[in-house]
């Protein structure tokens, strides 16, 4: 987002208001911040909220902005919480002059996501393996444990219905991550189209982007179908009876692994596994907002 022209760009703001020990680890980030209350804290805060970004409203000349911040991905684990939200962001932006909220949002295949997810959290695993890889994606598609938790953010179809009754079908832009990664210039200049801003500069490649870390692309495979087990974090190095878990339940309370493993395999039951859950909604996302998913076997 920020090669963009033309539109005023915020990554990932932050208010050092927010200070409960939640909002601390996620660095004080706005949008994740407020995101993770009551949709109503925009009527209490919200005009505070643009105020910090935009600077006082008798100054400010309406133009477009672009907010980006994963927490607002993560409040779609309760779609309907999520589209409340995006309700009340509406009516304070119609204060400050603003006519639209709009929605930019990337699609992962779901299998890929939740093995990127596990390659990312495994630094806060002291249980990260093979065997606790395939643990957690049972428990992803579990109705008794996962599937409408943290599952219901990785249920496209119903994410997207619910953001399309709150802005508008006109205001949802949907592509697929793989697509991003194929083609990414025709995703950016596709963005920029839709946020009404200009790409400043050429877009690369994230795979062929060497100052790109491997957490901005959201990466962390080791080859087509195996992905990397991080060293253990300090923090919970230090606390031999703290449970940090990426997904799923607690279980035995047990002193960090001493041979631990480097990687683990997505292996293809794994995938049926979890494609089979989303298979039917990633189809009819497919069919009713125009998303590409079949090209990369969403289904």
């Amino acid at each position: 987002f920020p090669q963009f022209g033309g539109v005023d760009v915020f990554a990932t703001p932050t208010d050092p208001a927010f200070t409960d020990q939640d909002d601390r680890a996620s660095g004080h980030r706005v949008m994740t911040c407020m995101c993770k209350r009551d949709p109503r804290v925009w009527q209490s805060y919200g005009q505070d909220v643009f105020t910090r970004l935009l600077g006082p409203a008798s100054q400010w000349s309406p133009k477009n902005v672009l907010i980006s911040d994963e927490g607002i991905g993560r409040a779609g684990s309760r779609p309907d919480l999520l589209a409340a939200h995006l309700v009340e962001i509406g009516r304070i932006a119609a204060d400050w002059g603003l006519s639209r909220v709009a929605v930019i949002c990337a699609v992962r295949r779901q299998d890929h996501w939740l093995a990127s997810h596990y390659s990312q959290m495994s630094d806060r695993n002291r249980d990260a393996s093979q065997a606790d890889f395939e643990r957690a994606a049972h428990h992803l598609v579990r109705p008794s444990g996962d599937r409408f938790k943290l599952g219901m953010m990785l249920d496209y179809a119903t994410l997207a219905a619910f953001i399309r009754d709150a802005v508008g079908r006109e205001n949802l832009l949907l592509y697929p991550y793989e697509r991003q990664c194929d083609n990414p210039e025709d995703v950016y200049a596709e963005m920029a189209a839709f946020a009404g801003a200009d790409c400043r500069s050429r877009v690369k490649s994230v795979e062929n982007t060497p100052d790109l870390s491997p957490e901005d692309a959201n990466v962390r495979s080791v080859s087509r179908d195996r992905w990397s087990i991080r060293p253990l974090s300090q923090s919970s190095r230090l606390l031999p009876f703290r449970v940090s878990r990426a997904i799923g339940p607690p279980h035995t309370l047990n002193p960090p692994r001493l041979l631990r493993e480097k990687s683990f395999a997505l292996t293809q039951n794994i995938s049926r596994i979890v494609l089979d859950t989303y298979g039917p909604s990633n189809e009819r996302l497919c069919r009713e907002f125009g998303v590409d998913g079949a090209k990369y076997d969403y289904f």
